[in-house]
């Protein structure tokens, strides 16, 4: 009877040291977070105004002194402007009516400067197509009815 008691005992402390163990060695995995967001988040090649103006926000002072490089076929950058505040660019595309959905991406270069080696930060900004835009029922609804 004390030997299964004994036997109960360890075995308990044992299960109880292998969840302990497991957890301290679990690593919580964070997705990266991306080095800038855009605004509106995302377009759709084919629209009969072609012409759209993406703010960048940056997640450091400074950011708006970069270079700014886009190759994507389709779109091309009008104008690049940075904003009062460091963090910010205002960037005008022109969007061709033949460019294909996909993701475009913003490369943000910082030169080499003493010895610090050229930094290129990507940012995607997507394209998608009509069917890619999901518009929630209500307020479908809501621009098509008529108030009376």
């Amino acid at each position: 009877m004390k030997n299964n008691q004994i036997f109960l005992i360890v075995l308990i402390v044992s299960l109880f040291s292998i969840q302990l163990f497991a957890q301290k060695n679990k690593k919580v995995t964070n997705p990266p977070q991306p080095a800038a967001t855009c605004y509106p988040t995302h377009w759709w090649p084919g629209m009969q105004w072609n012409k759209v103006q993406v703010l960048v926000k940056g997640k450091t002072e400074g950011f708006n002194r970069q270079e700014v490089m886009i190759e994507y076929p389709g779109v091309s950058v009008e104008k690049v402007t940075p904003l009062e505040n460091s963090m910010y660019y205002a960037i005008d595309l022109s969007i061709a009516p033949d460019a294909k959905p996909g993701t475009v991406v913003f490369n943000f270069i910082q030169p080499a400067s003493g010895k610090k080696k050229t930094i290129t930060t990507p940012v995607e900004w997507p394209l998608k197509t009509a069917l890619q835009t999901v518009i929630p029922p209500t307020t479908a609804l809501q621009a098509c009815s008529t108030n009376r």
